[in-house]
């Protein structure tokens, strides 16, 4: 299983990243929220996502924004 993270900051460019990591192989993404600009925006996001997604939200000291 292929998961690749997503750490693009509008919503557009989440869905053309995954749309893109899907075409070249990916199961899954990795939906990072502490990279998004509206992280509450997230929940009807999800459901526009034409592939599975995990979602995670990191701490600065775990290597997050």
């Amino acid at each position: 299983m292929i998961c690749v993270p997503i750490i693009e900051k509008k919503t557009e460019d989440i869905v053309w990243s995954s749309k893109i990591a899907r075409k070249k192989g990916a199961d899954i993404v990795e939906l990072r929220l502490d990279y998004m600009d509206e992280p509450a925006s997230a929940t009807d996001l999800i459901k526009d996502l034409d592939i599975p997604c995990i979602v995670t939200l990191r701490p600065e000291w775990e290597g997050g924004r």
